[in-house]
């Protein structure tokens, strides 16, 4: 409500915000939303105080699945950003200098992506324990970094402004709440989970730069075409770069699956 009440002092802002919202939501709503609806129960279902550590490892193996999801669809989002605008929206008055305006907006939101996922899940820990106060004040506090970002960078850079002004506040709130359940002993990053942390990005990156490799040399006549192969391509490479580097194996696949 605060982003587009500011973005409606700039011309057609409230819409650009809009169409970008709808498109990052989209991996946000099918991954962090429906992980986080399932887990809730979970967590809800064990002692905080006599089980600690079945909590932390189903938040750890939870994190760790969700990563690896949700980064090289960050990386995704960002590389395809242009051609997902444009065969999305790119008809009628909607031309090439608002899928450029959407595109670099939608770009903006992208990046706070992750810590989007990273809040619904930390929110179910402290949801299962029946706290719903300091989730609150929580987001409370991140709403306020918001609003003092998204003004000047509005003033300074319109809209995009604003995109990146959530992300920035999104990886704060993340943040907020990793403090909080580390200290409450339930969640930690060990020396194999930056590993993993690092092999994802290593497979991200990757794909990113193979996708953007066949941007620039292959035939773009049918974007919609186009957008499908590509996307394809890079499901295909991330899942082999992940084999590859020893992330996952068939069997943890599996497992996960099964314990949900």
């Amino acid at each position: 409500m605060i982003s587009g009440f500011i973005s409606s002092f700039k011309e057609g802002g409230i819409s650009v915000l809009y169409y970008a919202e709808r498109l990052y939501q989209l991996p946000l709503a099918l991954i962090g939303i429906s992980i986080g609806t399932v887990i809730l129960p979970h967590l809800a279902s064990l002692n905080i105080n006599k089980q600690k550590e079945e909590i932390k490892n189903l938040i750890n193996s939870t994190l760790k699945f969700t990563l690896v999801l949700i980064i090289p669809a960050t990386f995704g989002l960002i590389v395809l950003s242009e051609i997902v605008v444009s065969v999305i929206y790119e008809y009628g008055v909607f031309g090439k200098n608002e899928v450029s305006i959407v595109s670099n907006v939608l770009i903006g939101f992208s990046i706070g992506l992750p810590a989007f996922v990273l809040i619904r899940i930390f929110s179910s820990v402290f949801y299962s324990m029946s706290d719903t106060r300091r989730p609150l004040q929580y987001s409370l506090f991140a709403i306020s970094v918001n609003i003092v970002l998204s003004i000047p960078l509005f003033i300074n850079y319109g809209v995009v402004g604003i995109a990146y002004a959530t992300s920035f506040s999104a990886w704060i709130h993340a943040l907020i709440f990793y403090i909080k359940l580390r200290e409450l002993s339930l969640v930690f990053f060990t020396k194999d989970t930056l590993l993993d942390f690092i092999k994802i990005i290593f497979c991200s990156t990757l794909m990113s730069i193979l996708i953007n490799f066949l941007i620039t040399n292959i035939n773009l006549s049918y974007p919609v075409v186009t957008l499908v192969i590509l996307v394809l391509i890079g499901i295909v490479t991330y899942l082999l770069f992940l084999f590859l580097v020893g992330l996952y194996r068939k069997d943890d696949i599996k497992t996960f699956i099964r314990d949900f």
